[in-house]
């Protein structure tokens, strides 16, 4: 039954409300009839001495008469009054109290005596509490009252204790309980605290919605399928707690998206990683299988020139196949982030004079001129040495590639204050401007990219990228179609 967060608010409030109406109704009441007695006792206080005065108690002769006769004194000033005459000990002697019966004989004198000393003090009478005495008419009640010290007729000391509200006074107090005023008042309570839960059960049910409208746009979040819609932000108005709480949620719900869709994209592209892969493998492996058959089948026939060929040829296929696998297994480092750069302080001219050496021999091969920067100066960088090497490494392989006979490729070393520029530039076929923004993905090739060096495996410029990319740097490119392309990046100097 209570299953909604509004139904469990709303029966909370209706218990806290109703409790709340009895306690107000209850101490209500007991404080109003405090304050009557209080009221009571400060406009009576006077009444025992004053009866005291009129008639002298220890010269009467017949006392009950004289009782009598004060009795009906006093109950002109206060009709629920009732007359007790104490000894010193607080036993009743006498009383006159309407004929009621008396269950206590004895008087409680601790209050008795408060009273009187209290009464002498009349300037701090207004600021005392009201003072509860025995009741003789009760077995466990204590009433308001007025005392004073007499003289009894046997010249011993004693008390004339006046009780304030008697029976007469309970009666007339129950009946009022009844009365239209009483009715008034309970109804008027009645209409406040049903008010107020109406009130707090629209403000519950105001707020509960908007919580409502937050968990629907979740639950079509989950349902389809992890995808954020837009929700109208004023749905969650005013700014409190709730609001930001949506607000939260969307910045969560577009970035569970944005990485629902990166998953997505590297399905995709683990999908084309395979798919690549095993063209990339099956090629260099047939090539090997199909040279390795001919060789054993044709060993007797094949002299020495068709042997080396052959030979030549499985070589090559296995190092493109161990340079893929190389390549393959890097990358996958890169992307994972497994790996961190082992940043020191090194020389990047005595790297690039180290890596052009290293591919001084291919190039003259292929008829191309390598360049290395025309500055002396020992330029020094705070990178990892051995990802940067691949990196240059890379860059020049690629553009052999690209770079026909005759062709040219340098490299520059430039540096400020904070940074070395290294910039590879080849004399090449370029690159068109609609191929620019692929040309690090793994694998990518334009339409018209020559094929020289078959070793390749397609993944060096992507690895280019990582690399760079751990070192807080980015690879650039400018290039023209038959003007050749520059490659650059930049990595933090040592003064």
């Amino acid at each position: 039954m209570l299953k909604t967060l509004y139904s469990k608010i709303a029966v909370l409030i209706t218990v806290v409300t109703t409790l709340l109406g009895l306690a107000i109704a209850l101490s209500g009441y007991a404080l109003m009839r405090q304050y009557h007695e209080e009221v009571t006792q400060k406009l009576n206080a006077p009444i025992a001495d004053y009866i005291a005065r009129q008639y002298q108690f220890s010269q009467v002769e017949d006392l009950q008469a004289t009782l009598d006769a004060l009795a009906a004194l006093a109950m002109t000033v206060n009709p629920s009054v009732e007359i007790y005459l104490l000894d010193a000990s607080g036993r009743i002697l006498s009383h006159v109290a309407n004929d009621n019966p008396i269950r206590r004989h004895q008087v409680e004198l601790a209050p008795v005596e408060h009273f009187i000393a209290r009464d002498t003090r009349q300037a701090t009478l207004g600021r005392q509490p009201p003072l509860y005495g025995t009741d003789p008419r009760s077995m466990d009640g204590d009433k308001t009252f007025s005392a004073t010290r007499i003289t009894l007729p046997n010249g011993t000391p004693g008390y004339l204790y006046a009780i304030l509200g008697g029976k007469t006074y309970d009666t007339i107090a129950s009946d009022l309980l009844s009365s239209y005023i009483t009715k008034i008042a309970l109804l008027l309570l009645v209409s406040i605290l049903l008010t107020s839960l109406v009130i707090s059960l629209l403000s519950v049910r105001f707020i509960t919605r908007r919580i409502g409208r937050l968990l629907s746009t979740m639950q079509g979040f989950t349902r389809n399928g992890f995808v954020a819609e837009p929700a109208d932000p004023n749905a969650f108005l005013p700014d409190d707690e709730i609001h930001r709480l949506y607000l939260e949620y969307d910045a969560m719900a577009s970035r569970i998206s944005a990485q629902f869709d990166s998953l997505k994209n590297m399905d995709r592209l683990r999908k084309e990683l395979i798919s690549n892969v095993s063209h990339d493998l099956r090629t260099p492996v047939a090539t090997i299988q199909a040279y390795t058959e001919t060789v054993q089948a044709k060993r007797r026939t094949l002299d020495d020139g068709q042997l080396a060929s052959h030979l030549s040829t499985i070589e090559n296929s296995c190092r493109r196949l161990s340079r893929l696998i190389d390549d393959l297994f890097e990358l996958s480092r890169l992307e994972t982030g497994h790996i961190e750069p082992r940043r020191e302080v090194f020389s990047i001219l005595e790297l690039v004079y180290d890596i052009v050496q290293e591919f001084s021999l291919c190039a003259r091969e292929t008829g191309v001129t390598l360049y290395t920067p025309a500055t002396h100066r020992n330029i020094q960088v705070f990178a990892d040495m051995q990802m940067i090497q691949r990196v240059l490494q890379n860059l020049i392989r690629n553009a052999l590639c690209h770079c026909p006979a005759g062709g040219k490729i340098s490299i520059t070393l430039e540096r400020d204050r904070h940074h070395v520029y290294v910039c590879v530039s080849d004399t090449g076929c370029g690159i068109d401007d609609k191929d620019l923004p692929y040309i690090f993905n793994r694998y990518y090739q334009s339409d018209d990219t020559p094929h020289k060096d078959r070793t390749t495996s397609g993944l060096g410029l992507s690895i280019v990228r990582g690399i760079l990319e751990l070192h807080q740097s980015r690879i650039g490119v400018r290039s023209q179609v038959d003007q050749g392309s520059d490659f650059f990046f930049h990595l933090p100097a040592v003064p």
